[in-house]
């Protein structure tokens, strides 16, 4: 007798050939999938050791779950990982660990997380969902080309033979959608990472039709086309005779796979040779007037990265949030283009919201709209009762589930005196003030100075010809700040505890170097996130003289 399928097993059945559509209605009922699918997941995972140590057979119901086990971190389960590592099985999940997903941890070593047999099945799932709303967006996608800002899905294996990798990599690696790409994928593997953009961006160019562009960060994508910008005749002069000239460095197996599909296409060289006499700027609205669709991070201070790239786009081009997610799991569905938000993902993870303010977790039907919470999820892939340290806030429902929306992580917070600012409020702060003075701000990094008592935040403007951070400069950013946050106006005009912030003007290039000093071999930059706090001063080098 066959056993009854799980809610993301069934779901995945349903939507099979329809995106998931008929699904949707499940949104009615979170409270009752949420508790089912918790149940589905604790009898999963009652044989395995985590499960007979927290007696999970006898869980029947929310309470007793958050009764027997604590709100956990990484570091109650980095010694399960390590064995899972080694090919031990049956630890927080069923049999043996399929995947392991590489990011960095807050101590500098690497996070391998798990994946389960079931992760495959929960991740298409969600990505089934999400295409679906891409479609209703721009319902003719699917007849043009995609321009996937990633990873290789595959960079590794560990000693037991288990493959490892980065999220994004593996979520197209199995999203099934070779044949709509703008470009080969063994292009990925290339070494060189300046002669992997470049030949990204040759076969890339040489699509016409490209309908969508997908990365995390939009900042990716304009590293990209300022190297197109660069090498835009070496790039037509390959498209024209069908070679890979202007990539310096190509590794034999990937320049071996690529002349399958280098062929001489002197139609098209001509033609953006007629598009670049006539536009006189050699950017993707010149190159892909059609592109319909991007999907980028549009919350949180990354999704300020948005901006820079509009310009250079088509400007019929719609923007939806790519989706909120981490390398432990996907968690909402966007729902419309424009929206930073997202309809929590109720049938693949089970969540739990803790109150910003304090207070004892919430369940998702309990959740308050325009609150803020820290999200505690528990897994498939066997993450039980996980605080993600991610604040996320509340923006409406639909139906009964809520949307949400990344905000920034719980310790980015500012508090040298008691004010608790978030990072990303300061980030927010600067950049509405700039845009005062018709500056667009390219990046915001902040430093707490506590032998000075005071915030110094380091600023790179996307066009800094004239400007100067002037006292007046440095007095509104105080004052905006101030409005927003009392405590801060406090702690500085009233108890005179804290120094004015002050403003520091960045060199152009500090952006990129410090993507640089993050990149690692195999890693894109649009798996980097930078962070808003830091914790050591900026390099003098590139502070603007």
């Amino acid at each position: 007798m066959n056993e009854k399928p799980t809610i993301p097993e069934y779901l995945l059945r349903l939507s099979d050939g329809c995106f998931g559509i008929e699904a949707f209605s499940l949104f009615e009922e979170s409270e009752r999938v949420q508790r089912e699918l918790l149940g589905q997941i604790l009898r999963s995972a009652s044989h395995t050791e985590f499960g007979k140590r927290y007696d999970f057979a006898s869980i029947h119901d929310v309470n007793q779950f958050r009764e027997r086990i604590p709100i956990l971190s990484w570091k109650d389960f980095e010694p399960y990982s390590d064995r899972l590592v080694r090919g031990e099985k049956d630890l927080l999940f069923p049999g043996k660990a399929q995947f392991f997903t590489l990011t960095s941890g807050t101590s500098g070593k690497e996070k391998y997380i798990p994946d389960s047999s079931m992760s495959a099945v929960v991740r298409k799932l969600i990505l089934r969902y999400r295409m679906a709303q891409y479609l209703k967006e721009v319902p003719d996608l699917l007849t043009g080309k995609f321009l996937p800002l990633t990873n290789a899905p595959q960079i590794s294996y560990t000693s037991a033979g288990i493959p490892c990798g980065t999220a994004s990599g593996l979520t197209l690696g199995q999203a099934t959608l070779d044949r709509f790409l703008a470009y080969p994928m063994c292009i990925l593997q290339n070494k060189d990472p300046e002669s992997r953009d470049y030949l990204l961006m040759r076969f890339a160019i040489e699509q016409e039709r490209i309908f969508s562009i997908a990365g995390n960060n939009a900042g990716r994508l304009t590293g990209l086309i300022a190297l197109a910008k660069r090498y835009w005749q070496d790039i037509i002069r390959d498209i024209e005779l069908g070679r890979m000239d202007g990539a310096r460095s190509v590794d034999a197996e990937v320049e071996e796979e690529l002349r399958k599909y280098s062929r001489p296409n002197p139609e098209r060289a001509e033609r953006l040779r007629e598009l670049a006499r006539e536009a006189d700027d050699f950017v993707p609205k010149t190159y892909w007037p059609d592109l319909r669709l991007a999907l980028f991070w549009l919350s949180s201070s990354v999704g300020s990265y948005v901006e820079e790239v509009k310009p250079l786009l088509p400007s019929a081009t719609k923007y939806m949030d790519v989706g909120y997610g981490s390398s432990e799991a996907k968690f909402n569905i966007p729902m419309r283009a424009g929206e930073r938000s997202g309809a929590l993902s109720i049938a693949t993870a089970f969540y739990e919201f803790l109150p910003e303010e304090g207070g004892e977790p919430v369940l998702a039907h309990e959740v308050e709209e325009g609150k803020c919470y820290e999200l505690i999820v528990t897994t498939w892939a066997g993450l039980y009762r996980y605080n993600m340290k991610d604040i996320v806030r509340v923006d409406g429902f639909v139906g009964k589930t809520p949307k949400i929306e990344f905000i920034r992580k719980s310790s980015e917070l500012l508090n040298i005196a008691g004010e608790k600012i978030p990072a990303s409020a300061v980030n927010d702060c600067v950049r509405d003030l700039l845009r005062d003075y018709q500056r667009q701000v390219r990046q915001v990094q902040v430093f707490c100075d506590m032998e000075e008592h005071r915030y110094v935040c380091y600023v790179e403007l996307m066009d800094p010809e004239g400007f100067k951070v002037t006292e007046e400069v440095d007095e509104r950013a105080n004052r905006l700040l101030a409005d927003r946050f009392q405590f801060y106006g406090m702690r500085i005009y009233q108890h005179q505890i804290l120094k004015p912030m002050r403003l520091v003007l960045m060199r152009q290039g500090w952006q990129d170097s410090l993507y640089a000093s993050k990149l690692k071999p195999g890693l894109s930059l649009s798996q980097i996130k930078l962070p808003i706090l830091i914790l050591e001063p900026a390099a003098e080098k590139w502070i603007a003289r």
